[in-house]
């Protein structure tokens, strides 16, 4: 039996469209992720720090005169891998006023000898001391080698962006150095003379030195926590290394107070006369502090003939 003409022509026009529909749900695909996904942090930089502990530390405030550095990483969002420096053309950081930083990719930390924890994108900027203070908004770009790009901006939150503040005042660094002489145990006459204050000793006896050093940052005595070394220097070129701990140190007696003490025994022989002398103390960050006496004949420590 023949099928009239234009049911056949139907069947075939149907047949091409089900084809068609049926090829495109095989051929077609999700478009693939363009956008390039970025991470970014501030951290304080090694440029005009304070103190060194603060380096790497993560901040959105920096002083003027100081540094900033940013951390990056760069991830491709089909396979959610980090990209490095075989991957991505380009790292930059723009700042509001038109300056740019380009980073570099590499293994952090970066001293020798330490071994790396992490690999990332990373640049710098060291802040000029005249740099208006105020935030600072910055963008991270990235682009790929095939052509792709992401961008990173801050959150905008106003105690969260980059921001410059004033220079802050310089730390005071010199040490406060307090000394003063009494009278030691050896060769003394009178036992009720020890640890009175004087400035004269006679040949064959002894001399002790008291002293304290204060941190100028903070008014607090310093201890052998947080001091090298504290010594008594003589112009004949002798010196005296003091050691801290509490006095008096007799057994039995409570401790009334704790200082750095070092001592001295006159020879007989000695020559009599003035001896200047001065206390130096260096702490254990590297600043130091030195004591001089007053500079009047009768309180100079004057060694005197033996009684």
């Amino acid at each position: 039996m023949r099928l009239p003409r234009l049911w056949t022509v139907g069947v075939i026009v149907g047949l091409i469209v089900v084809a068609a529909v049926v090829a495109t749900a095989c051929t077609s695909s999700p478009k693939a992720a363009q956008a390039l996904i970025l991470q970014a942090d501030t951290v304080v930089s090694s440029t005009g720090v304070k103190n060194p502990a603060d380096i790497c530390v993560q901040s959105s405030q920096f002083p003027q005169g100081e540094g900033v550095v940013w951390r990056i990483k760069v991830y491709d969002p089909t396979t959610g891998n980090p990209m490095d420096n075989s991957t991505l053309d380009s790292v930059v950081v723009s700042l509001k006023d038109g300056q740019t930083f380009t980073a570099t990719y590499g293994g952090h930390p970066g001293q020798p000898g330490v071994p790396v924890t992490d690999y990332f994108w990373s640049t710098a900027w060291s802040i000029p001391q005249n740099y208006p203070t105020g935030s600072v908004v910055y963008t991270v770009t990235a682009k790929s080698n095939d052509g792709r790009t992401g961008t990173f901006a801050e959150f905008n939150v106003a105690p969260s962006l980059l921001t410059v503040v004033a220079a802050q005042q310089p730390v005071a660094q010199t040490l406060t150095v307090d000394a003063n002489t009494v009278i030691g145990a050896e060769g003394v006459k009178n036992p009720a003379d020890i640890c009175v204050q004087s400035s004269r000793f006679p040949q064959g006896e002894s001399v002790v030195w008291r002293i304290k050093v204060y941190d100028p940052a903070t008014g607090n005595p310093m201890s052998n926590s947080t001091l090298d070394s504290v010594v008594v220097s003589l112009k004949d070129g002798q010196t005296f290394t003091a050691a801290y701990g509490g006095h008096p140190g007799q057994p039995g007696v409570p401790v009334t107070d704790y200082f750095w003490s070092a001592a001295w025994s006159i020879p007989a022989t000695y020559p009599t006369g003035s001896v200047p002398y001065t206390v130096t103390a260096k702490s254990k960050d590297g600043r130091t502090g030195t004591f001089a006496e007053f500079n009047v004949a009768p309180s100079l420590l004057t060694v005197v003939s033996a009684q």
